[in-house]
């Protein structure tokens, strides 16, 4: 027992510094996960509010007969097409626009794959 005592005082003095050094390290990467890790958390999105922009955007809630969603188009018959705010669009993930006589369909950046469930949903 005395011989391990003698071997493990060697040990600590030879390593100590970078034991130490390695705990503090350690120390320090976990607090800066604690702090960092926080900011990076996704924001709940409020689907009523996203619905309401992208209602307001197609002419408001009277002015849709029907939407459905295929991948990342949503497709809307609309009563007035002049109603719709192509720019407000632009600014909720729509990238494009093809506007037939009977339908429009708003091809949609990969983030925005759901609005046509939140529209029908909520």
């Amino acid at each position: 027992m005395g011989q391990f005592k003698t071997l493990f005082n060697d040990f600590l003095k030879n390593n100590g510094i970078w034991i130490a050094l390695g705990v503090f390290v350690l120390i320090v990467i976990v607090v800066l996960i604690f702090i960092l890790v926080p900011k990076f958390k996704k924001k709940k999105v409020d689907k009523g509010e996203i619905k309401k922009l992208w209602l307001n955007s197609l002419g408001g809630e009277e002015n849709i007969i029907s939407i459905e969603q295929k991948g990342s188009r949503l497709i809307a018959s609309l009563k007035d097409y002049n109603l719709i705010d192509k720019e407000q669009l632009k600014t909720l993930g729509a990238t494009n626009f093809i506007l037939s006589s009977n339908k429009i369909t708003i091809v949609l950046n990969d983030k925005d794959n759901n609005v046509g469930e939140i529209i029908n949903k909520y």
